[in-house]
């Protein structure tokens, strides 16, 4: 359980900046923004003394960053995982960056980055330690990205960011989608008027009319539908560019210890996934947001005709909609095993063709061939379960 906290700020060391404000210098550095303790002092107005959890958090958020201050125990501080690094205030009023968590449930090791020390003494203790000096108070930090901003991580935030660099198509692709739904009420007044005005009074000469129409029609919705499968797919060429660019740059930043640690076979499974994410979002996701747009014409229509029949289709749609949610969570984990599985085998295939000159020196083919059954079964075990 977590409650906002308000304290008092101790003195700072003479000749050192706050350690709140330096902390806070470290937190944004790890979230790519450059700030200094004398620009935030300068900024907020602020004296030489340790500022206060509200003074942290008004220059927090005056940076271009979103911080909160929570109370947290020590089950509560261990269950912040993405949230890290954070900032920890100890029971003397100072404050420390809390980096990590190390170890497992059984000998907890936090890693700890002193302020006003160099940036590789790390400090590392132990959880009865740690708990002596904390007093609890922990402020968490990340930054504030604006819709268009293009360096924020891989997230749906990013991709909705590339979409608004693109928003010229996308304002074209929303007026094609608006015309189709308007039109596919075409074909309900055609039956409409042919069953009320044609059929009933035997009106050839409206028929007539009525045909013409309709081909007219269908024209312009086979014209509209090849205007929007046109953009989507310049759409989704440009992202596909700035994604490749994006990913490719990444990789290159990376440390060599990473790929010393990480096969090549996850790291290429990750990449892949961060295209079949792209994929699901400009995909199937954004072409099931167009294809909704025919709400706004059909439901009018629809309770116009018959509004408990209407109610009944709706109220299905809820109940469909709240048991796949509730599913999700299920979903999500028997997702993730199979994901996993099937990283360990494609991780596997690429060692092999790499080593083939190896695997072939050696005559290790049956016990590749064994390996490669082991993998292959758990991944269609794993894919059955999900069914």
């Amino acid at each position: 359980m977590t409650k906002h906290l308000s304290l008092v700020g101790a003195p700072s060391v003479e000749g050192l900046p706050p350690s709140g404000l330096a902390c806070l210098v470290i937190v944004a550095r790890q979230h790519g923004l450059h700030l200094t303790p004398t620009q935030l002092i300068q900024d907020n107005l602020l004296g030489d003394r340790e500022v206060t959890l509200p003074e942290l958090l008004k220059c927090a958020n005056s940076s271009g960053m979103t911080a909160k201050a929570v109370t947290l125990d020590w089950k509560g501080l261990s269950h912040l995982k993405r949230a890290l690094p954070v900032i920890v205030r100890l029971r003397d009023g100072s404050h420390m960056v809390l980096l990590r968590l190390e170890g497992d449930e059984d000998s907890t090791r936090v890693v700890l980055q002193d302020p006003n020390a160099s940036e590789d003494a790390l400090l590392v203790i132990d959880q009865p330690r740690f708990e002596d000096i904390w007093s609890g108070d922990v402020v968490m930090a990340k930054r504030d990205y604006e819709i268009s901003d293009e360096t924020q991580p891989f997230s749906f935030g990013f991709v909705t960011a590339l979409l608004f660099r693109e928003r010229r198509i996308l304002r074209d692709v929303a007026i094609a989608a608006l015309i189709l739904g308007f039109m596919g009420l075409g074909p309900i007044m055609f039956w409409r008027l042919l069953s009320d005005k044609v059929i009933f009074y035997k009106a050839y000469n409206t028929f007539y009319v009525l045909c013409i129409a309709m081909f007219v029609l269908i024209l312009f919705e086979a014209a509209f539908t090849f205007l929007r499968q046109y953009l989507v797919q310049r759409l989704t060429a440009r992202l596909d560019v700035k994604l490749s660019t994006y990913v490719f740059e990444k990789v290159l930043n990376l440390p060599i210890d990473y790929f010393e640690q990480n096969p090549v076979g996850l790291i290429s499974r990750d990449i892949r996934e961060v295209f079949r994410i792209r994929g699901f979002l400009t995909g199937q996701l954004f072409g099931t947001i167009l294809d909704s747009t025919t709400l706004f014409f059909f439901l009018p229509v629809m309770f116009f005709f018959s509004p408990i029949m209407t109610l009944m289709v709706l109220a299905f749609a809820g109940i469909i909609v709240t048991w796949l949610i509730l599913m999700l969570p299920a979903y999500r984990k028997k997702s993730s095993a199979t994901l996993a599985a099937e990283g360990v085998q494609g991780a596997f295939l690429i060692q092999s063709l790499n080593g083939m000159r190896t695997i072939k020196s050696l005559a290790l083919d049956t016990r590749q061939r064994h390996m490669w059954d082991v993998l292959v079964a758990r991944v269609a075990k794993l894919a059955l379960r999900k069914v």
